[in-house]
């Protein structure tokens, strides 16, 4: 092999992409297992309060409370918009190590000052970074575009695009609403414009191999570290299992795009 071809499967090296893993838990005990585990993202929520439920302040102090590395990053559900503007008081006070919120936008996609009423929630949250969360299910939850959602969420100082389902129906998930063309496509968009992308929805480990050959920055899931779906309690073998599949996949992914 010459030293110019070298030099290019080296730089090519380099640069492999690796998706990483966010999990979401509902408790402290579930954070701990996440962080064992070597999860890159801790998400916080209630999920049986839907897609984005919000956790108690107590649930969040106690999960803010258990020490980090400082590349894992906090992230919370706050539910969503049309929740927080019915009932402002329960909107969650969020701990100062919590970079990261979420608001749902379903049921907005009729109102034409959308943006506007995402900008004044956002604004009650200071200090912690708003994710422009898409529903790939925007048609059936009345939510605005996905990319529609991108490019507000960038104007509104979003560093991430996360793609859901706002519906939680057994044996459905985002590949049920969203073909991956189309997954790709937002994915595409979304890093041009300097975005951190993330791909959820109902996914399981047979799903890791598709979602990483559209490479996201990172997937997020919970029903598949789970013993019986997203509502029952995180299981470590699981979660573990989970970890090393992706590792796997990262890596026939790169494989498969290395010159040499």
């Amino acid at each position: 092999m010459d030293s110019g071809h070298s030099v290019l499967c080296q730089s090519h090296l380099i640069s492999d992409h690796t998706v990483r893993l966010l999990v979401s838990v509902k408790n402290a005990v579930e954070a701990g297992i996440a962080l064992d585990c070597g999860v890159s993202i801790l998400d916080v929520k209630a999920p049986q309060r839907g897609p984005l439920g919000r956790p108690s302040n107590e649930i969040l102090e106690q999960v803010s409370a258990i020490p980090t590395v400082e590349s894992i990053d906090r992230s919370v559900a706050c539910g969503e918009l049309s929740e927080l503007m019915d009932d402002a008081a329960e909107c969650p006070s969020l701990p100062t190590n919590f970079k990261y919120f979420k608001l749902g936008l379903s049921d907005l996609a009729n109102n034409d000052n959308w943006p506007e009423l995402w900008a004044s929630q956002i604004q009650r949250f200071a200090g912690t970074t708003p994710v422009a969360v898409a529903y790939a299910d925007f048609q059936q939850c009345a939510a605005p575009h996905p990319e529609s959602i991108m490019s507000v969420g960038k104007q509104l100082g979003c560093q991430f695009f996360l793609v859901d389902t706002f519906s939680k129906l057994e044996n459905k998930n985002i590949f049920s609403y969203a073909p991956e063309p189309t997954l790709t496509r937002w994915i595409e968009k979304a890093k041009i414009l300097g975005m951190n992308t993330v791909v959820a929805g109902s996914i399981m480990q047979k799903d890791v191999k598709r979602c990483v050959t559209m490479a996201p920055d990172y997937i997020g899931v919970r029903g598949a570290v789970c013993s019986m779906g997203r509502g029952s309690n995180l299981q470590r073998d699981k979660l573990v299992e989970l970890v090393d599949h992706l590792q796997k996949c990262n890596q026939g992914e790169q494989q498969n795009k290395r010159c040499c």
